[in-house]
């Protein structure tokens, strides 16, 4: 993290140089001297991180030279605010003198750090691992007979693999081996040399060439070919960390048909895919089973290895809040007394250290969320980039860079996926709680963040998140002059100037505000006095307006509107050219709809192509007055997602032509106004488009829908076609969602043989004149959710869904009591039950007092959403506390 810390500093003083404001001779100076100090340090830094923890004097130096980093920020953000045109140059004459002299100080400060810096050594857990007995671990034996197998015939890495290592059966079969341990600061040359020095003491040798300390990687691949020649070896790359490193390594290993095998421990799944693409020679290790959960517990927290009865309760909850999951085999290993946690809590800490340096931000980032609160993607990507973690790639957004990120870190397995949308896209994330109190600790000492429920604060840090309440927050201004990021979750005390003053004036610094569902009612005046505000969401809360001095926010770049009551932008909105996501509308979601409305914003007449960086623009209204700004959209070129709502009849076409410029897009929704009829027919279609939303009627189905090859979800309401949608939609090769609401007039729907083969969620809704849907064979074979609500005149079983035999759930909502009837189980056995016997969830939903009524076909009713209204009263009790919840 040190490392991270004083890169990201280089990185943001280099491109300070290069974009922000003309700095003073001085200044600059002082720029580029600390620039250099900062990248000299980077090696020492990379060291250091890995060992922190164990060394308390290199662990000061650390933190010495991350508060100086720090400081050398707060001084160029407080030029660069000064800088702004919303401050009078007069006062920038008066702050000079004071910068100029602070520079100085700290430049001198930087080089003194780097000139004290020593080497140091350092614990390495992964050493412990080595000294394990068969007799010490759980759950190893079936994976040590599967590796054997892979050795001889064709979570713990480290502890499983040495197992399997030192099994007789491997030792006879090989005649070297080697065992290298890999750091993450491991070169090739340091690999390769280790490996010569292992064979050589195998192979009783007892010296090793004179000039084998100079030898270049080419001549140590060289003899490592020599030594290796003729023999059936095994070599083990314990805990590798980059493709780098195998890269530079793998010529070294010959390929002699004599049977030999190179084992590559790995925690990224990037290394394991490089090193072997075929998927039967990569073991994932799976996490303990309940039995042997059970049993490792057991036999670390009790002396004799059996759990007292009085203990059985608590120790069961225990693994359930655990998820039966020990979060690391070599926990088990260290789990023999309390005095040893401090070695637990570093062995896990593990992972985290081995993390690249431009990882560890964003994964201690994580901690600021709410503990058991699945963590958003969206939010999480865009406080990143809010951030600075990222580096500039070339041709990458910075949203493709966070999502690099983010994937590294779901390889590493650091981050598990929580929520997926309905066509398979990750929607929120967890980590484990284990992990969160080390992200917790880790950002304390550091003074990465303070995260509170308790008003319990650290009294300096970068980022503070409030959870709960917000106690410990007053007028100490002192405390927060350097705050980076503020973000609150679940506060419902009202948020003004008197319940948190410090907010509304001593956050001067602030790049990321985040108040989502936050309790306030008015926009705070004190946010446009924010000149290096990034970030700014207000999300769930009552806030109705924006004020037009909100231009000065010359840095913004997400604007996070959404379930506001906002309505209207100012015109100065446009002058806001950094912005790269502006998201204005709600949801009104009505028990009467099947699916929710949705409400946009009234944008400036003028200027909206001004904002060249726009990557997401939803949902902005396009009424008749709106021309100048259909046509402006054709500017915003790096546009992903774009939402229209209340599209005239008459913009119809001048939308289409500017769509057309938009390559990049992969989601687009369009909503016409009220009595207008959606004129889509120009349309080019957008080459990468993914996600699909038409409501309004349409004449015909735009014939470019059938082109979009990469759609995976399409929303067609109120289209009123009178030709059947299928025809085109059955084109589409990865449709994965497809949801139809009053979208056909006609009378028959047929399935077709063979087609819609990704297909796994399907609704049919408010079908006025549908009497018969027909599912062939081997027509959507993944279909598993089958939703069928408001068909009046559909009496029947849609003939054929015996296909459907992957089908999880089947719905039906608000349809005629003849289908209804006609599924009953035994002992009525409806005529129709055993067509829809195999569905393992069938319900039925209606209406009852302006409540929806959920019963489900089941003679098992066993919980609240299983309870058949015969139930009576308490059947009425627990639904309506279910439809509360």
């Amino acid at each position: 993290m040190a490392e991270s810390v004083v890169i990201s500093l280089a990185f943001k003083l280099s491109s300070l140089l290069i974009k922000e404001v003309q700095l003073m001779s001085n200044i600059e100076s002082s720029v580029k001297n600390i620039i250099y100090e900062s990248t000299a340090m980077r090696a020492f830094l990379r060291r250091a991180d890995a060992s922190e923890q164990s060394d308390l004097e290199l662990e000061q130096w650390v933190s010495e030279v991350r508060d100086l980093a720090f400081k050398v920020e707060d001084v160029i953000d407080e030029y660069i605010m000064l800088s702004s045109a919303a401050f009078q140059p007069i006062k920038i004459v008066g702050a000079q003198h004071d910068i100029v002299k602070r520079m100085e100080e700290l430049k001198d400060l930087f080089g003194e750090a780097r000139a004290r810096f020593d080497r140091y050594d350092w614990y390495d857990p992964q050493e412990d691992a080595m000294f394990q007995t068969e007799q010490d671990l759980v759950g190893i034996n079936i994976p040590k007979e599967t590796l054997i197998k892979l050795l001889v015939q064709g979570l713990g890495k480290t502890t499983l693999v040495n197992q399997v290592y030192e099994t007789a059966a491997v030792k006879n079969h090989f005649v070297s081996h080697a065992w290298i341990n890999v750091s993450k600061t491991s070169t090739v040359e340091d690999l390769l040399k280790d490996l010569i020095k292992q064979l050589y003491d195998e192979s009783c040798l007892s010296w090793v060439p004179q000039d084998f300390e100079t030898m270049k990687s080419f001549d140590l691949k060289k003899k490592v070919n020599e030594l290796l020649s003729g023999k059936r070896y095994v070599i083990i790359l314990d805990d590798l960390q980059t493709v780098d490193q195998w890269d530079g390594s793998r010529n070294a290993f010959p390929n002699n048909n004599c049977r030999s095998r190179v084992v590559v421990t790995t925690r990224s799944a990037d290394v394991a895919t490089t090193v072997w693409k075929s998927e039967d020679y990569i073991y994932n290790l799976e996490p303990l089973s309940i039995t042997n959960s059970w049993e490792l517990f057991s036999k670390k927290a009790f002396k004799d290895g059996f759990c007292p009865p009085d203990y059985f309760e608590v120790s069961t909850k225990i693994l359930k809040k655990y998820k039966w999951v020990m979060v690391n085999n070599r926990l088990g290993g260290e789990l023999e007394e309390n005095q040893k946690l401090k070695s637990i809590y570093r062995i896990i800490s593990h992972s985290y250290h081995y993390l690249p340096y431009h990882l560890k931000p964003c994964f201690l980032y994580m901690g600021l969320f709410p503990e058991d609160q699945p963590i958003g993607r969206l939010r999480l990507l865009r406080l990143w980039v809010a951030e600075g973690f990222l580096e500039e790639k070339n041709e990458m957004t910075p949203g493709e860079v966070a999502e690099n990120y983010l994937n590294q870190l779901l390889d590493r397995n650091m981050v598990q996926v929580a929520i997926r949308t309905s066509d398979g896209r990750e929607k929120a994330y967890t980590i484990h709680s284990v992990l969160r109190e080390i992200i917790l600790a880790r950002s304390r000492a550091q003074k990465f963040a303070s995260v509170t429920n308790n008003g319990l604060l650290s009294k300096v840090t970068r980022r503070l998140s409030l959870h709960n309440n917000l106690l410990g927050i007053g007028n100490e201004d002192e405390n927060y002059q350097s705050l980076r990021s503020f973000l609150m979750f679940d506060v419902e005390k009202p948020l003004n100037k008197t319940s948190m003053p410090t907010l509304y004036g001593g956050f001067k610094l602030l790049a990321v505000l985040d108040l989502q569902g936050a309790n306030l009612e008015k926009f705070p005046t004190f946010i446009v006095q924010l000149l290096n505000l990034r970030y700014l969401s207000l999300k769930n809360t009552k806030v109705d307006s924006i004020p037009s001095t909100i231009y000065r926010l010359q840095k913004l770049e997400i604007l996070d509107l959404k379930c506001t009551l906002v309505t209207k932008l100012p015109l100065r909105i446009v002058e806001l050219k950094r912005l790269r996501s502006l998201l204005v509308y709600r949801y009104d979601r009505d028990i009467n709809r099947s699916l929710p409305s949705k409400y946009g914003f009234k944008a400036p007449k003028g200027g909206m192509g001004n904002l060249r960086r726009l990557e997401k623009l939803c949902f902005v209204e396009a009424s008749n007055d709106s021309g100048k700004l259909v046509k402006e959209v054709e500017l915003l070129t790096e546009l992903q997602r774009l939402g229209i709502v209340k599209l005239s009849e008459k913009n119809g076409k001048a939308l289409c032509s500017s769509i057309a410029s938009l390559k990049k897009l992969i989601a687009l929704s369009i909503t016409s106004s009220k009595d207008h009829k959606l004129d889509l027919g120009y349309l080019k279609h957008p080459p990468h488009l993914q996600r699909l939303y038409l409501t309004g009627q349409l004449e015909s189905l735009p014939t470019w829908i059938g082109n979009l090859k990469y759609l995976v979800k399409i929303y067609l309401k109120s289209s009123k076609l009178d030709e059947n949608p299928l025809t085109t939609l059955e084109k589409l090769p990865n449709l994965v969602h497809i949801e139809l609401l009053q979208a056909y007039t006609g009378k028959e729907m047929c399935f077709s043989n063979g087609t819609l083969k990704k297909l796994k969620i399907l609704g049919l809704r408010e079908f006025a004149t549908l009497n018969k849907v027909t599912v062939e064979a081997n027509a959507m074979p993944n279909l598993e959710n089958l939703l069928l609500q408001g068909c009046p005149l559909l009496k029947t079983l849609p003939q054929g869904i015996g296909y459907l035999y992957k089908l999880q759930v089947l719905d039906f909502v608000e349809m005629p009591e003849d289908i209804i009837s006609k599924l009953q189980p035994p002992p009525k056995a409806g005529e129709d039950y055993k067509s829809i016997q195999h569905i393992p969830q069938v319900r039925f939903s209606c209406k009852v007092n302006d409540m929806w009524v959920i019963r489900r076909l089941s003679t098992d009713m066993t919980n609240p959403g299983d309870l058949d209204k015969s139930s009576g009263t308490d059947w009425e009790h627990n639904m309506k506390k279910l439809l509360k919840k």
